[in-house]
């Protein structure tokens, strides 16, 4: 009878080794599974924290941009407006100043237009379109006139007739780029 019960504390701490055994080795992979997943899920952190930041640069220079043709809008507005009421006025000083003021804040402000349009964040076609049909054709009429800002019925003409539309055309196109790159 002691052999039976040796044999059977035996058999039973064999069966508690291999047991503990079989644990610690599942145990092991488990850990190791864990780890990988974790190395894993930080990786992926990483790469959406990166997507985002990327994102939000493009997002900020789109903004920037929109704030730069609003400024542009307005400084070409202003200075058509001087432009039309200087060529009603004659040789009005005052407004022959105002015309030139005006003629040199519009050429800054297509210049700072033109720094952010050509920016790698802002899609070529955009960056195309404010150039082909803002920026070239203000700034030959802005050159030939340069001498007498004061006259430029060119650009009050196509100001009129096609530039106040485009300006609003291409706040849209910005607008629906911003819309598209929600973080």
């Amino acid at each position: 009878m002691a052999s039976t019960k040796t044999t059977f504390w035996a058999s039973i701490l064999g069966s508690a080794v291999i047991a503990a055994s079989v644990s610690a080795v599942a145990n092991s992979r488990l850990e190791a599974f864990k780890a990988e997943q974790n190395k894993e899920l930080e990786k992926y952190k990483l790469e959406l924290q990166n997507q985002n930041s990327a994102l939000t640069k493009i997002i900020a220079v789109h903004s920037l941009l929109a704030e730069r043709l609003d400024q542009f809008s307005d400084e070409l507005n202003n200075y058509v407006r001087v432009v039309q009421i200087a060529s009603q006025s004659g040789r009005n000083g005052a407004l022959l100043q105002e015309a030139r003021r005006s003629w040199t804040d519009l050429s800054e402000r297509m210049a700072e237009l033109e720094e952010v349009r050509k920016r790698n964040a802002i899609a070529p076609a955009l960056s195309e379109q404010i150039d082909t049909v803002l920026l070239a054709p203000v700034s030959r009429s802005l050159a030939t006139v340069q001498q007498q800002p004061h006259n430029n019925p060119a650009l009050v003409r196509l100001y009129n007739e096609r530039l106040r539309q485009e300006i609003s055309e291409i706040r849209k196109t910005i607008k629906d780029a911003e819309n598209h790159l929600t973080l």
